[in-house]
């Protein structure tokens, strides 16, 4: 499996502050991980830094037949964001990830 670069961040949702500090992260890098189970992820995220900040799983589109990885960043804020990465049929091997959903993380005790 090779290593793909998230270049570019575009917003879906209206938290424009939470989008920012995930952008500053850029670029991305999705490593790919050995699954221990079907519901392991296939990659890990990690930021420019090289520290982690999500998970991807590996999917294809049933409609379009277009792979994609589904993405969720844990955020330090206590927010979960999830999102799809793609790679740009314009230009290879660069990629782009939406972020769509904003979920707060909640523990229980």
């Amino acid at each position: 499996m090779a290593t793909n670069i998230i270049t570019a961040l575009l917003q879906g949702d209206d938290e424009p502050a939470l989008f920012q500090e995930i952008a500053d992260h850029l670029p991305m890098t999705l490593v790919p991980v050995q699954r221990k189970n079907d519901h392991a992820p296939d990659y890990r995220i990690e930021g420019r830094t090289g520290v982690t900040l999500g998970h991807g799983w590996s999917t294809t589109s049933p409609k379009s037949g277009i792979s994609f990885v589904g993405i969720l960043i844990e955020h330090p804020a206590g927010v979960h964001v999830s999102g799809v990465a793609w790679q740009s049929p314009d230009s290879e091997g660069k990629w782009f990830a939406q972020l769509q959903r904003i979920e707060a993380v909640k523990f229980d005790a």
